[in-house]
C-alpha cells in the first residue's frame, strides 16, 4: 500500500470517526432538548400548582375570615337572645306577682262580699 493509499485510508477512517462523533453529538443534543422540554413542562406545572395552592389558601383564609365574622355575629345574637330571655323571665315573674296580687284582691273582695263581718 502506497503512502497515498495509507493517507487516504487514515483520512477516511478519521472522517468515519468524525461522522460517528457527530451522530453521537446529534443524539446527545436531541436528548438534551427533550430533557429541557420536560424540565420546562415540569416548571410550568409546578408554577400552575403553586398558583392553585396560593389561590386555594387565599380562598380558605377568606372563608375563615367570613366564618369568624359569622361566629362573632352569632355570639352577639346569642348574647342578645340570652338577655332578652332574662328580661322576659323577669317580666313573667313580675306578671305572676301581679296576678297573685290581683287574685288576692279578688279573694279579698269575695271574702268581703261573703263574710263582711270577717273583714
Amino acid at each position: 500500500m502506497s503512502q497515498e493509499d495509507q493517507h487516504a485510508a487514515a483520512v477516511s477512517a478519521k472522517e468515519e470517526e468524525m461522522r460517528a462523533r457527530c451522530a453521537d453529538l446529534d443524539r446527545l443534543e436531541a436528548n438534551l432538548k427533550h430533557e429541557q422540554d420536560s424540565l420546562a413542562a415540569g416548571q410550568a406545572q409546578l408554577a400552575e400548582e403553586t398558583q392553585d395552592r396560593a389561590s386555594s389558601k387565599a380562598l380558605m383564609l377568606k372563608h375563615k375570615g367570613l366564618l369568624s365574622k359569622r361566629e362573632e355575629e352569632l355570639n352577639r345574637r346569642e348574647e342578645g337572645i340570652t338577655a332578652h330571655t332574662a328580661e322576659v323571665s323577669e317580666r313573667n315573674f313580675k306578671l305572676d306577682d301581679l296576678e297573685l296580687i290581683r287574685m288576692r284582691g279578688e279573694r279579698s273582695s269575695w271574702l268581703k262580699q261573703m263574710c263582711p263581718e270577717v273583714v
